[in-house]
């Protein structure tokens, strides 16, 4: 009776689609639950690219698919647009991102310039309100 159940929740396309929007709404806190030795420990570039796997293999659940654009997100974000990268193509999306010294700075170029200082010393408090809320 119990297999029954489970078998029947496990195939549910609504409860799979509840969990996966439970999983994206609530993944931020999980960060909180981790110990910070265990949160260092999963921000190595091994387990961060394991977890880019996990995500894939939620998404097609097919092993071979999933290997295999794992690497294509590995190459693209590690090599063609990091700016470190000697086959860096970045430059050929930026569109207006780099300020040169004789350009005009408008007013609206202001206000955004300080709504994202804003937005990052939000975010700034809030990590240090977490972190002292862990030690």
């Amino acid at each position: 009776m119990l297999d029954i159940i489970l078998q029947t929740v496990g195939t549910s396309k609504l409860f799979n689609g509840v969990s996966t929007m439970a999983m994206y709404m609530g993944g931020k806190y999980l960060t909180a639950e981790i110990p910070r030795n265990v949160e260092q420990t999963f921000n190595k570039p091994f387990f961060r690219r394991l977890f880019i796997f996990f995500i894939i293999f939620l998404a097609f659940r097919d092993v071979k698919w999933s290997i295999l654009i794992t690497l294509l997100f590995i190459f693209t974000f590690n090599y063609l647009l990091n700016e470190k990268s000697k086959v860096y193509i970045g430059q050929l999306f930026s569109y207006g991102n780099n300020i040169k010294e004789e350009e005009t700075i408008t007013m609206e170029d202001l206000e955004r310039a300080k709504k994202v200082i804003q937005i990052y010393n939000d975010n700034l408090e809030k990590q240090k309100v977490r972190f002292n809320t862990r030690t």
